[in-house]
């Protein structure tokens, strides 16, 4: 699916580095495969980004945050597709006091002598590894080459067995937190893909791992909240998929790793600039041969008891979110507050089973 980029193509006309650009930027990792953008052709040659996101209808989303991230990792992929076909993208922010639909126009700037990004090659590659990982550490080279893709922002690791088994503890209680919460259930009952093995839209089942069993419990009890009720109450519902979805992965990999910001997250630019930190970690992983599994849960769960934002009246289910971002505060330290993105991350092979993207076409707005 990727050919190796070795030399920028200076020669393609503006109309086609354009498209060449926009066809790589849309690989940008976002929560859910929610994809928080369109596109709009500018008459210069270049385009504007139209932001959006999604903190009404996903309760994930706190004051938009997960969908800042996604638009900087966007806007990331977007300079370093640039390099692709001899140009430097020139990104500013329009509207600076819209957060919720923030805009970015891009120009494309010929660049003679401009060097392909490294990473251009794992734009299309790098994908979200829901499969078991290897245990086996990476070296000193490749941590060295994690935390220098961070540029100011810091990676920590917690990589001993002790510290996996806290991690492992953390995101079972967690994810026992998704699977009772009603709020939850009516985003995973959106973007769950039973159809399909490569979703442009969605998340395909497929990609969880969830064995043929799990699979049809899971269609037979997705689509209604009731029936998940009754699961869970009476048949244990929750207790398989924390132990298959949660608690095994976090066992089986190499460790967790954080990424912790320089300082407060609490504007657009610095979340923006978060979002392609993350990216650029992700595709240096990828590149080293390395899969994540992002855990983003602890940290949205995290923000919104901070705010005192309380997301559910499920019994019981706040009053053990609460008690786990402690635990998670307590894990991370003077870091909790600043970190912006986690991660289980290990050797894995590359699954088949993935979400992929919506056609450039469905992407432009007129």
């Amino acid at each position: 699916m990727t050919t190796a980029i070795t030399s920028p193509d200076c020669t393609a006309s503006a109309d086609a580095a354009r498209e060449r650009v926009l066809d790589l930027a849309r690989w940008a990792p976002s929560g859910d495969n929610t994809q928080v953008w369109r596109f709009q052709h500018d008459a210069d040659g270049g385009f504007t980004v139209l932001g959006h996101d999604t903190r009404d209808e996903v309760v994930y989303d706190h004051n938009g945050r997960a969908s800042q991230f996604a638009l900087g990792a966007l806007l990331e992929t977007i300079r370093i597709a640039a390099t692709t076909v001899g140009r430097q993208a020139v990104i500013e922010r329009l509207d600076v006091g819209d957060t919720r639909s923030p805009r970015w126009h891009v120009a494309l700037i010929a660049a003679p002598g401009i060097i392909p990004d490294h990473l251009a090659a794992q734009i299309e590659r790098r994908t979200t590894n829901r499969l078991p990982f290897s245990t086996r550490q990476p070296n000193a080279c490749e941590w060295l080459a994690l935390a220098h893709a961070l540029g100011g922002h810091r990676l920590r690791a917690f990589t001993s067995l002790a510290d996996r088994w806290r991690m492992a503890r953390l995101l079972t209680g967690f994810g026992w937190v998704r699977y009772s919460c009603p709020e939850c259930w009516e985003v995973h009952r959106k973007i769950l893909d039973f159809d399909h093995v490569r979703s442009a839209d969605r998340v395909p089942v497929r990609s969880l791992g969830a064995d043929p069993l799990t699979e049809a419990v899971m269609r037979w009890s997705m689509p209604a909240w009731a029936r998940l009720r009754f699961l869970n109450r009476w048949l244990g519902g929750t207790i398989a998929p924390c132990l298959r979805f949660d608690l095994l992965p976090a066992l089986r990999c190499a460790g967790v790793v954080a990424i912790v910001a320089p300082g407060p997250i609490d504007d657009l630019d610095s979340q923006i600039a978060a979002g392609a930190a993350v990216q650029r970690l992700w595709l240096t992983a990828t590149s080293l041969g390395l899969s994540l599994q992002p855990a983003y849960t602890p940290i949205s769960f995290a923000g919104m008891v901070r705010d005192q934002r309380r997301f559910t009246h499920a019994p019981g289910v706040w009053e053990r979110a609460t008690h786990l971002v402690a635990a998670w505060n307590g894990q991370l330290g003077f870091d909790a507050e600043r970190t912006v993105f986690a991660a289980r991350i290990g050797f894995a092979r590359a699954p088949y089973a993935r979400s992929v993207r919506r056609k450039i076409n469905e992407l432009m707005v007129m």
